[in-house]
């Protein structure tokens, strides 16, 4: 046993170390071997019998054994004390009563001495006490004692051995426990003031330990340790049953109950140490806490879920520890910008583990919380519920000696309102004359406002003050009488001694409540005062004895019931509430949606304000509000109302649901607020039938005469009588919500201002409808017999009433299907309203006429005139076709949402298709062609797109669809009643432009896969990555393949072009299936047609997949990031790409825009452009564009890129290519991309690599920095040969740089010259790739490649070149002329070792010198005019063939010395000297 309580006491021991509460330590606690079942040795070894017994008896409390009875009571009557008491803990719930009953037959009885003491400071592991007879007396404190009688269960914890434990948590002088460092974290918004200086207050009532400054908790212990508890036996002594841990663990043992036991313990312990670490109770002693953790519960509070609710106040709201999680302070903030009467929740800050929630609240059920506590991530929380605080606090009063509850305390007596001002509000000092303002101030001189603690005694026997209970509840218990009663907030207590008409009472008065806020008025200070006001000696007496005092003071004067009888006042007063507002906290906040509750002030000022306005009036003592709210005149409250700032607010509330009770209860009442209502109605504003608003004043008044408003309970479909409500009538809700199941159980949700149950206004029967109340609901409702009374004497207006019923009856239906009421979202249903605007579409909503169609009655008739757009929205329905049936055909079964008609509504057919027909009661919405023209008359855009679609479909001809489909191909043969079977129901479809008719991979199956054919419009075949394989145009059927089951999922997409509508009509699956079935000899005809079809299909994806492999993996593989890419990596990228056509003259990409496919040039020629224009060069087929983009470096395009013939361009988009690599597990070439950015990153930060050129130029320099990121680095191991790329000119020419190592340039086996960065460090590629040179390691070597349109898009982003690029063209030109001269020198020698008897300028050694060697290599493109300023040119070359020598710009000069009139192609070796 020693050995199981050290290691519980370990546990809780690590965890007070360790600084976090968790349920670790209850996991370490179950770690005693017991788990499962069986037990521990050591346990089924322990002699039960007497060791506890004798060490109980060992310690300072003498326990002496009785055998027998003790004080007269029986055996029986002890052991039900000892079985009650021992059922009713924590510990035992759950346990057999078997078991209980064992504990309390085998218990020993003790008796105990008077006066004895039966707390010490070591009880650990001693037995539980169970008061038999007699009683003990608890002292908490300095609070008064408290009797235990039998029953009562003493030192629980001890036997538990968790004394010790509590031990640990026991807070010292000044020093904070471990959980003090987390708690409240501000929102940024806040710290700086606004919102937070606002509110502040609210954050500090929600949570008043935490610091606003540090986001902790103030808890520093102001009490050295616990309050001083101490359990003495009564004067006659008492009488207990001893029950050790050893009796209960052997009895639970043998019933199995032991199991349950410990699962109990774990629990309370959890809670018991939770409270101990985070200082809930910081004073309190460890039995206290103990009971205090049996009423307590853990929660989880999911994230998003409200913990606590701005404005809540309920009785079972509770008091919260958050042990772990975080959750966020929200406050509703109103807009304060001028006719914005809107607002949003606001954060105010983010409350963590240690946080304390709800102290203040906790005080009394009438203060709500100040602010909203949602949960930020998943929060287990110790949730201790106030009306069993409030039970415990009643039972044990020195509870509430929290330090922090009588300093939050201290800090309310600052805010409490003059005493004068309280008194002005009682009729009893009331009185417009200046004598009795005078008399006022007097008094509120010697009145004391003072804050009483449960517990505390505020009126003794013999005491002639006058006391009002301004909040709270106190006890009175009177001299020679058991029973006592409670007084609440507005109770007046010894009013008849205070005036004189009787002596004191003999009673005495505590408060119940942990808080009380009473005014007192001395009598001996109250004498003087009245001596010089004589005349109010008479006034008090008077109001004393018409009972003028009490009524005023408990029922507000509110001028809403200034005419309504004494008995309806005195409901209204028993259903008042007291609600307590901390200074600055809102009441009601305009816009927002509340119970509609009433409010009179009672104490204190509130303050009304309007959003964009201010304040705009001060509401003080007596003054109400809310009158409009709480008769169900407005929804949302016009304005908002808080409590004064710096002052305690006090209003008496009037619930909404209480008042209707109220008013129900008192239907004389009724007639008087019905009128209010129908003044009120007659402005516009009120719940109203959503069917009759648009008929007349005196219909809308005889159904408010004839209908009867009815209040229902919550959760029962009756009256707060119990009543029954009738069902057979229509239902208008009122106030309130309620949920209505249907026949089949489904339910649906009825808010305030709707109806249900309808129909009876167009003469059907009564649904069969379940109705449950989620709130308290004012209802109105209508039978059959009224409507027929109302239309008897309106009969003009039943066409209306029916129609608005129709109407009510598809909004409904829409909202079934998934759209808002007076959404015009079921219109889109038809495609020909797809591309128009919201307005537009509202507009024909609201013309939009519903009709209803019983079981078996045709909606529509082959060959029927009509005009109308018809959509069906509730019910079921049949298509007929023609009408005709054939033995082969099934029926086609419409659903929700099918369109018909929109041919006749366009004006291009007057005869509607199919024949439709209801197979249940069906409503339809009907769109006339005139209410459309109506419409389109103010809507240009739409009646011109309207409009042309009428001319496309007038140029139809008129043909069957029989003619249609011989047409198309594989129907030409088909008989006439094959064709006729298949087109059964064939109807119209359109489809809005860039629409799909069918998709890619879509499942197909004969019978249910439909089949198209296109009558207007023409749609493009789209393959597997969206490239066209075809085009569809009039006649063309689309879809058979998959239509007659040939194929289980769609081999390709059609979609409709994107320049205008496609209108198809539809073979239906079933038909197409029938037809098959009736003649399968023309089905095989079908399918060879669709065979051929699927052949050419397949023969298009192996040639898109040759291309792939053979020119655009090649392409991709000569990127640098893609160097290390197995070919097929390269193709599972590949085979996503996008094939995009651009015509001459069309941008394919823009600067500044946002970069996010690499993109490859694969035919035609692109002018590259800076951002203001300017074209600085040309790429050609083979460019590879966007690398960097690829790389997530640059996230914009640097270039516009302009075709200058017809192109073609591939786009891979970047989250392709990293995704395919992450999907096939490319490890390797992720790390590489991963390692190139970084080394892109690293060259930007050096400026590399123009800072290897003698440009002197900063590091830090934007354009320099640019440019670093688009240089390749190459690396050359030696004896490596390194050729530029064979597209190497497609995107423009680059320079080599060298930056490490030395290589030779070689031509065949000849040397050229050495590349180093001492020498030749700056070399022109171009000239490798021309001369088809190589470049040869001679060690380890380091180079960057830059691109010449990079170094000129980056200066071209500065509103000046920056003054080094006059520098580079100089070096590039000396570069060209100095490399150039070289190579020239190479091939003459080469020439002249082939042929050294004849110089012809023939080809020789592969070379032809009559080949201009540098045609086309661009340069660049800077040149200075006369006063020194950089001028950009469109494009410049290379022109070797000028007889003028190397000239870079051809006749435009750099500024730099020219080489007069030598040729470079003359140049030898020795020359270069």
């Amino acid at each position: 046993r020693k050995q199981f309580w050290l290691m519980d006491r370990d546990g809780l021991r690590r965890r007070a170390r360790s600084g976090s509460h968790s349920s670790s330590g209850s996991r370490e606690f179950e770690s005693d071997g017991t788990s499962g079942t069986s037990l521990p040795e050591w346990a089924t070894n322990l002699n039960c019998k007497g060791k506890i017994c004798s060490k109980a008896g060992d310690g300072a409390t003498a326990l002496h054994s009785l055998p027998g009875f003790c004080d007269g009571q029986s055996e029986l009557q002890q052991c039900e004390i000892i079985e009650k008491a021992i059922a009713g803990l924590p510990l035992f719930r759950g346990c057999s009563d078997e078991a209980c009953r064992q504990i309390a037959i085998q218990a020993r009885r003790s008796a105990l001495c008077a006066n004895q003491l039966l707390t010490e400071t070591k009880m650990d592991h001693k037995p539980m006490l169970v008061i038999l007879s007699g009683c003990a007396h608890l002292t908490l404190g300095s609070s008064p004692r408290v009797e235990l009688g039998p029953g009562s269960v003493i030192n629980e914890v001890g036997m538990l051995g968790l004394n010790e434990v509590a031990e640990q948590f026991k807070l010292q002088p000044d020093a904070p426990p471990p959980c003090a460092s987390v708690g409240l974290r501000l929102a940024e918004a806040t710290r700086t003031g606004g919102t937070f200086e606002r509110h502040q207050t609210d954050v500090q009532s929600l949570c008043p330990e935490m610091s606003l400054t540090t986001g902790t908790r103030n808890i520093v212990s102001r009490t050295c340790g616990w309050l001083q508890a101490d359990i003495r036996v009564g004067q006659a002594g008492a009488t207990a049953a001893v029950v050790p841990f050893d009796l209960i663990f052997r009895i639970l043992g043998e019933y199995c109950d032991y199991e349950i036991f410990k699962y109990n313990r774990k629990i309370q312990v959890d809670k018991y140490s939770a409270i101990l670490f985070y200082a809930v109770f910081p004073s309190l002693p460890p039995e206290l806490v103990w009971l205090i953790a049996g009423v307590s519960v853990m929660q989880s509070f999911q994230a998003g879920e409200v913990l606590c609710e701005d404005g809540e106040r309920k009785p079972e709201q509770a008091l919260l520890v958050i042990d772990k999680g975080e959750a966020s302070v929200t406050k509703y903030i109103l807009s304060k910008q001028p006719g914005e009467a809107t607002g949003r929740d606001e954060v105010l800050g983010t409350l963590g583990p240690s946080s304390i929630i709800g102290d203040v609240c906790s005080c009394h059920e009438g203060i709500p919380f100040p602010a909203t506590l949602r949960a930020t991530t998943h929060i287990t929380a110790l949730v201790i519920p106030t009306a069993d605080l409030h039970a415990i606090i009643e039972r044990f009063p020195g509870v509430v000696a929290m330090d922090r509850l009588r300093e939050w305390t201290a800090l309310l007596e600052n805010s409490v309102p003059l005493s004068s001002k309280i008194l002005a509000g009682l009729e009893l000092f009331n009185s417009l004359d200046t004598e009795s303002q005078s008399l006022n101030r007097s008094l509120g001189a010697i009145c004391m406002h003072k804050f009483f603690y449960a517990g505390d005694v505020v009126s003794e026997a013999g005491d002639d003050s006058l006391r009002i209970v301004i909040f709270g509840r106190c006890r009175v218990r009177t001299a020679g009488s058991e029973a006592d009663f409670c007084v609440g907030t507005n109770s007046v207590l010894g009013e008849q001694c205070f005036f004189g008409l009787s002596e004191p009472a003999d009673c005495v008065v505590t408060v119940s409540t942990p808080l009380a806020w009473i005014l007192c008025i001395p009598k001996n200070a109250f004498a003087p005062i009245m001596e010089n006001y004589p005349a109010f000696h008479t006034h008090f007496k008077k109001v004393y004895e018409d009972g003028c005092l009490k009524k005023q003071l408990e029922t507000p004067s509110f001028p809403l019931f200034r005419h309504c009888g004494k008995e309806f006042l005195a409901a209204v007063q028993r259903v008042m509430r007291p609600v307590m507002f901390l200074p600055g906290q809102s009441i009601c906040i305009q816009t927002v949606v509340d119970s509609g509750s009433m409010y009179s002030v009672r104490a204190g000022v509130a303050v009304i304000e309007i959003a964009g306005i201010g304040v705009v009036r001060k509401l003080g003592i007596g003054d109400s509000f809310g009158e409009r709210a709480i008769l169900g005149f407005v929804k949302r409250r016009s304005a908002s109302v808080s409590a004064a700032p710096g002052m305690l607010c006090v209003c008496m509330e009037t619930p909404r649901a209480e008042f209707l009770q109220a008013l129900e209860d008192h239907p004389e009442e009724q007639a008087f607020f019905h009128r209010l209502a129908g003044q009120y109605e007659a402005k516009g504003a009120g719940a109203s039938w959503p069917m009759l608003r648009h008929c007349s004043e005196k219909l809308r008044s005889l159904l408010n005469m004839y209908a009867k408003r009815q209040i229902t309970s919550k959760g029962s479909w009756t009256t707060s009588k119990g009543d029954e409500l009738p069902l057979d009538g229509a239902v208008l809700l009122l106030h309130g919500e309620a949920k209505v199941f249907d026949a089949t159980g489904n339910s649906r949700i009825v808010a305030e201002g709707s109806c249900f149950g309808e129909r009876i206004f167009l003469g059907y029967p009564a649904e069969d409808l379940r109705v449950q109340p989620e709130t308290n609901c004012e209802v109105q409702i209508i039978t059959q017999d009224i409507i027929n009374k109302i239309l008897e004497e309106c009969p003009n207006e039943r066409l209306d009433v029916w129609q608005g019923t129709l109407n009510e009856m598809a909004s409904k239906a829409e909202q079934e299907l998934g759209f808002a009421r007076n959404d015009p979202g079921v219109l889109r249903y038809s495609k020909i309203f797809g591309a128009c605007s919201d307005a537009f579409l509202l507009e024909i909503h609201k013309r939009l006429k519903a009709y209803i169609f019983d079981e078996g009655e045709l909606i529509t008739e082959h060959t029927e005139r009509g005009d109308s757009l018809l959509i069906l929205v509730q019910g079921s329905a049949t298509n007929e076709g023609t009408g005709s049936s054939h033995p082969a055909c099934r029926p086609l079964y419409l659903p929700l949402g099918y369109v018909c008609g929109e041919v006749n509504v366009l004006g291009s057919s007057e005869h509607y298709l199919n024949t439709l027909r209801a197979r249940s009661q069906c409503i339809v919405q009907s769109l006339t062609r005139s209410s459309l023209l109506e419409v389109l008359e103010d809507f240009p855009t739409e009646r011109h797109m309207f409009e042309r679609l009428r001319n496309e479909e007038l140029q139809l001809p008129q043909l069957a669809i029989t003619e249609y489909l011989r047409k198309g191909e594989g129907f030409e043969g088909a008989s006439q009643e094959f064709i006729d079977i298949a087109s059964r129901g064939a109807d119209d479809l359109f489809f809005a432009a860039g629409e799909y008719i069918f998709r890619l991979n879509e499942k197909c199956r004969l019978g249910e896969a439909n089949m198209y054919i296109l009558l207007t419009g023409s749609a493009v075949v789209l393959g597997e990555f969206n490239d066209e394989l075809d085009q569809l145009k009039s006649t063309d059927v689309a879809g058979e393949a998959g239509a007659l089951g040939e194929l289980t999922h769609r081999g390709a997409s059609v979609r409709v072009r994107p320049d205008g509508f496609v209108h198809c009509r539809r073979l239906h699956g079933v038909s197409i299936q029938s037809a098959v079935q009736a003649f399968p000899e023309h089905y095989q005809c079908l399918l060879e047609i669709s065979n051929k079809r699927c052949a050419q299909n397949e023969q298009w994806v192996r040639q898109r997949k040759d291309w792939l492999q053979g020119t655009v993996v090649p392409m991709l593989q000569q990127c640098k990031i893609f160097t290390n890419f197995s070919t097929e990596l390269m193709y599972a990228i590949a085979q996503n790409l996008q094939l995009k056509q651009y015509r001459s003259h069309t941008e394919i990409c823009t600067a500044g825009e946002a970069a996010d496919a690499l993109l490859m040039l694969m035919s035609g020629k692109a002018a590259v452009k800076t951002q203001a224009g300017a074209v600085i060069g040309h790429v050609t087929s083979g460019a590879v564009i966007g690398e960097l983009a690829v790389l997530g470096i640059l996230e914009r395009h640097t270039a516009t890129l302009k075709t200058r013939c017809s192109c073609a361009m591939v786009s891979i988009s970047n989250d392709l290519i990293w995704d395919t690599c992450e999907e096939l597990q490319a490890t390797a070439q992720l790390q590489a991309m991963r390692r190139h950015i970084h080394q892109r990153r690293k060259q930007m930060e050096h400026g590399l690599p123009l800072r290897l050129l003698p440009l002197d130029i900063c590091a830090e320099e934007t354009c320099a920095r640019v440019i670093a990121l688009h240089a390749e680095r190459v690396v050359i191991s030696a004896g490596d040969t390194w050729q530029p790329p064979s597209n190497c000119l497609a995107r423009g020419s680059c320079m080599w740089i060298s930056a490490k190592g030395r290589a030779n340039v070689t031509l065949g086996k000849l040397f050229v010259l050495v590349l180093s960065p001492d020498s030749n460090s700056f070399f022109p590629e171009a000239l490798l790739h021309h001369y088809k040179a190589q470049v040869s390691a001679l060690s380890n070597c380091e180079a960057y490649r830059l691109n010449r349109y990079d170094v000129l898009l980056a200066a071209a982003t500065e509103h000046l070149p920056p003054k080094w690029v006059k520098h580079w063209d100089q070096l590039t030109e000396e570069a060209m002329q100095k490399t150039h001269g070289r190579f020239e020198s190479v091939r003459h020698v080469v020439k002249m070792h082939k042929k050294p008897t004849k110089r012809s300028s023939s080809a020789t050694g592969g070379f032809n010198t009559s080949e201009p060697m540098l045609a086309g290599i661009e340069h660049t493109a800077w040149r200075w005019d006369s006063k020194g300023k950089p001028m950009l040119l469109d494009q410049t070359t290379f022109s070797p063939e000028s007889s003028s020598g190397f000239k870079s710009f051809g006749s435009r000069s750099l500024g730099t010395k020219s080489l007069g009139s030598k040729s470079l192609g003359s140049l030898t070796v020795g020359s270069e000297r």
